[in-house]
C-alpha cells in the first residue's frame, strides 16, 4: 500500500524529487532524503530485477540535474546505470523509437535560466553516455524532462481494456505454459498519452513503468509492429495498469498486446497536433474505443492477426469483468472449446478488431443535435427578426417620403412627383400608394417608372415590378381583396380579371 501511494498513480516520490531539482536542490543531497530513500526501499521493497530501483531511478537523475552546469558530468555513472537498466527492461524496441534523441523544444519556454542549462547539460551527458541504446537514451531523456517540470498537462490518454494471464504470483501478457499451477486471467489497461516535448517514438511512462520487466524478445518486437502500423513521428508514452490493484504488472511476456497498441495508436494518431483541429478530432469525439470491450492478439508485422496463448484464462477474466474480448479469427477453435467463453468478437485484421472495439457516443451526439437544433432555431429567429426590422424601417422611411409630398404637391409638383413614385418604390405602404394616386381624377392611367396603375372609376388596379397585383380602393384609402391575374408584368400585363367594371381599361406605358 505504502509503494502505490508513493510510487504509483500519481508518483509521490517522483514530484518529491522533481520539486527539489527545481526548487531545493541541497535537499537531494542531505541527510533528509538519504533517510527518506533509505525507508522507501526497506518499507516497499522494489519486486522488479533491475539493477536500479524505482525508488533510486528519479533520485539520481534528480541528483544530476540540481548540479550546476560544469558539474553535471560528475553524475556520469548514475546516468550509466539508468540507461543500462531500461536497456535490459525488455519494453524498448529501437524499430519503435526512431530518433532523433533531442527534445522537441515543446514546453520549455517555462523553466529558470538555471534549470534550462542544466537540463541542456544533462541531455548531451544522455547522449554521450556509452554502451546504451538509443532507445534507453529517449527514455531517460524523457525523464529528465519531466523532472524538469515538462509534463503533457492538456494531453488526453487513450485507454484500451486488455486482459492478461496470471502465473505464479505475477502479472503477464502470456504467462508460460510450464507452469505447474496454469495461469490466471486477470483485467487491465493500456494507456496511451502524446508528450510533445519528447523525442519521436514509442516509450514507457518513466514513472510507472520502472521496475517492470519482460524477458524475451516477443514484447518488444510487438512494440515495433504497432508503431510501424501508426507510422508517425510523434513522442507516445505508454503504461500499462492491473484493473484489480491499479499498479503496473511486474513483468510482461508474449505479444498478445500488439493489438492493444494498434488500435490505441490508430485512435491517437487520428488526432492532429493541439491547435490544429480536423476530422479525425470530430470522429473520435462521436466514435470512440467501448471501454467495456478488450482485446488481445498479435500482430504478423502487417495488419493481420496471428494466434496467441493462454486464451482459456483470458476469457475467464473477461467473462469476469463483463468485458467483451475481441481476439484473432485464428483462436476460434481455442474459443469454441472453452467451457464458457462470453462474449467474444473474430477478428482476422486489426481495421476489423478496430469497428469490433467501437462504438457511437450517443450521448454526446444527442448533445451535438440538440446544440445544433437550438442554434439553428436561434439563428432562424435572429435572420426574422432582422426582417422584420428592415421591413419597418423602410415603411416609415416610406411614409415620410409620403408626407413631403404631400407638402410640395401645391409649389412644386414636379417634386413631389417623384417623391411619391420614390415613396412606393420604398414600400407599398397605404400612405404611399394615396400619395401616389393623388393627382387622378378622371378615369385613366398613370404611367411611372416600375410602376403601372390602371384607374378604373373608384378601383385602381396597380401591377408593381415584382409583379404583384394590387387593388386600391381610391373614396376608402385602402386595399381591397386581390383579383384573379393571368399573365406577367409590368412589362407584359397581358390580362386582369376580377370584380371589373363595364368599361375595361387598355394599360399603356
Amino acid at each position: 500500500m505504502i509503494r502505490h501511494v508513493l510510487l504509483g498513480d500519481p508518483p509521490l516520490w517522483w514530484s518529491c524529487c522533481g520539486e527539489a531539482a527545481r526548487v531545493d536542490p541541497g535537499w537531494l543531497s542531505g541527510s533528509r532524503c538519504a533517510e527518506l530513500r533509505d525507508w522507501l526501499n526497506a518499507t516497499a521493497p522494489d519486486s522488479g530485477a533491475g539493477s536500479v530501483g524505482s525508488v533510486d531511478h528519479p533520485l539520481l537523475l534528480a541528483r544530476a540535474l540540481a548540479a550546476p552546469a560544469g558539474r553535471v558530468s560528475e553524475h556520469d555513472p548514475g546516468v550509466w546505470e539508468l540507461t543500462t537498466a531500461w536497456e535490459r527492461s525488455g519494453l524498448l524496441c529501437a524499430d519503435a523509437a526512431p530518433g532523433p534523441f533531442r527534445p522537441s523544444g515543446s514546453g520549455l519556454a517555462g523553466l529558470s535560466p538555471r534549470l534550462a542549462n542544466s537540463l541542456s547539460s544533462m541531455l548531451d551527458l544522455i547522449q554521450q553516455t556509452a554502451g546504451a541504446g538509443l532507445a534507453a537514451k529517449g527514455v531517460l531523456t524523457i525523464a529528465a524532462l519531466m523532472l524538469a517540470g515538462v509534463e503533457p498537462r492538456g494531453q488526453r490518454a487513450v485507454r484500451v481494456a486488455v486482459v492478461f494471464a496470471r502465473s505464479s504470483g505475477t502479472a503477464t501478457v502470456d504467462a508460460p505454459a510450464s507452469d505447474p499451477q496454469g495461469p490466471q486471467g486477470v483485467t487491465g489497461v493500456l494507456e496511451l498519452r502524446e508528450f510533445p516535448a519528447g523525442p519521436p517514438g514509442l516509450y514507457p511512462d518513466p514513472r510507472t513503468m520502472d521496475g517492470v520487466r519482460s524477458p524475451n524478445g516477443e514484447f518488444a518486437a510487438a512494440l515495433g509492429h504497432a508503431w510501424r502500423f501508426a507510422g508517425e513521428r510523434r513522442c507516445v508514452l505508454w503504461r500499462v495498469v492491473l484493473s484489480d490493484g491499479q499498479v503496473a504488472p511486474a513483468r510482461l511476456e508474449g505479444p498478445s498486446l500488439g493489438l492493444a497498441f494498434a488500435l490505441g495508436l490508430r485512435e491517437l494518431m487520428r488526432n492532429r497536433r493541439p491547435g490544429r483541429p480536423g476530422f479525425g478530432g470530430l470522429r473520435r469525439l462521436f466514435r470512440g474505443l467501448r471501454p467495456r470491450t478488450a482485446v488481445t492478439g498479435a500482430l504478423d508485422g502487417s495488419e493481420h492477426l496471428v494466434r496467441i496463448g493462454d486464451l482459456e484464462a483470458k476469457l475467464l477474466a473477461a467473462r469476469r469483468g463483463g468485458l467483451r474480448l475481441v481476439v484473432p479469427e485464428a483462436d476460434r477453435l481455442d474459443v469454441v472449446k472453452a467451457p464458457e467463453p462470453g462474449d467474444v468478437r473474430f477478428a482476422r485484421t486489426v481495421r476489423q478488431a478496430d469497428r469490433y472495439a467501437r462504438r457511437y457516443r450517443m450521448g454526446r451526439l444527442a448533445v451535438a443535435l440538440a446544440l445544433v437544433a437550438v442554434g439553428s432555431t436561434g439563428t432562424g429567429v435572429a435572420v426574422h427578426e432582422h426582417g422584420n426590422s428592415a421591413r419597418q424601417h423602410a415603411e416609415a422611411r416610406s411614409r415620410q417620403l409620403a408626407a413631403q409630398a404631400a407638402l410640395l404637391d401645391q409649389s412644386q409638383p414636379d417634386v413631389a412627383k417623384q417623391l411619391r413614385i420614390a415613396a412606393f418604390r420604398t414600400a407599398p405602404t397605404v400612405e404611399a400608394f394615396d400619395a401616389l394616386t393623388t393627382g387622378v381624377r378622371l378615369p385613366g392611367t398613370i404611367a411611372a417608372p416600375g410602376v403601372l396603375h390602371v384607374a378604373v372609376s373608384n378601383a385602381l388596379l396597380a401591377v408593381v415590378a415584382d409583379g404583384r397585383v394590387r387593388l386600391w380602393r381610391r373614396s376608402e384609402h385602402r386595399f381591397a381583396a386581390m383579383p384573379a391575374v393571368s399573365g406577367r408584368s409590368p412589362t407584359g400585363l397581358r390580362r386582369a380579371a376580377g370584380s371589373a367594371p363595364s368599361r375595361a381599361p387598355s394599360p399603356r406605358a
